[in-house]
């Protein structure tokens, strides 16, 4: 949408109000704090002022109308519509899902890491500290994980310091390198080695041989807290196994 289109939207959207719920422009424009010279310039056709972000917050809080009502080419959504979509934003939240081949560091989720989001039921995440959810590839935690499935992980440092191969977790193999290796498996923390156990049997454990200086958070990045799959019979296996190029 163009700014243009955007401002159309707006003024359309603020005639409808104003023709349903005032007698006149000057109404509208003291119910809301704004100047009238402005609002009728701005919804005279053919219009001769914006609306600013200023004006739209005041419109939104003087008039209790979302602003996403105001800027939508749509007509004003019903009430009911409203308060639904509200109680779905209270008991919903959005959760970045992120390409593994390029997650690298995630201490801090970037822009061009995230690929999209996911809704997640609060509950679910009450106890979880910045989650992501990403896409596994491989057999090599089947029949737990399947290629295709989606994985919650969560990135409690409580629960990454530790590492038990009761769960399952996202592993970068070299945390030293420009090349990530990244796998998922259940882990063990054995003195100061780190053992990778997949379920799928046809695989065997690896072992990461850390030094003194190195600690289990440079490796274990998120612990699976949930996962789920979407049904596409078109999909293929995918060969690889892990997540990203790793087994």
């Amino acid at each position: 949408m163009t700014y243009a289109e955007l401002q159309s939207a707006i003024k359309e959207n603020v005639r409808r109000i104003i023709s349903s719920r005032f007698p006149n422009k000057k109404a509208f424009a003291e119910r809301v704090g704004i100047d009238k010279t402005t609002v009728y310039q701005a919804v005279e056709t053919p219009s001769k002022r914006d609306f600013t972000l200023p004006h739209l917050h005041r419109i939104s809080r003087r008039l209790d109308i979302p602003i996403y009502n105001l800027l939508s080419p749509e007509p004003l959504l019903r009430e009911s519509v409203i308060q639904e979509a509200l109680r779905s934003h209270e008991r919903f939240e959005m959760v970045p899902q992120i390409d593994a081949v390029a997650c690298g560091n995630l201490a801090h989720l970037s822009g061009d890491q995230i690929i999209g989001y996911r809704a997640f039921p609060r509950e679910l995440l009450a106890a979880a500290f910045k989650p992501f959810v990403t896409r596994a590839t491989g057999d090599s935690m089947h029949p737990t994980i399947s290629p295709g499935d989606l994985v919650l992980f969560d990135r409690n440092p409580d629960r990454l310091i530790r590492p038990n191969n009761e769960h399952i977790y996202l592993i970068n193999t070299t945390p030293y390198s420009e090349e990530l290796s990244l796998t998922v498996k259940r882990a063990k923390l054995k003195g100061r080695d780190l053992w990778l156990f997949p379920d799928n049997t046809a695989y065997r454990a690896d072992v990461i041989e850390m030094d003194d200086k190195s600690s289990p958070l440079q490796f274990v990045l998120g612990v699976a807290v949930w996962i789920g799959r979407e049904l596409d019979r078109t999909r293929r296996p995918v060969e690889s196994a892990g997540i990203g190029a790793a087994r």
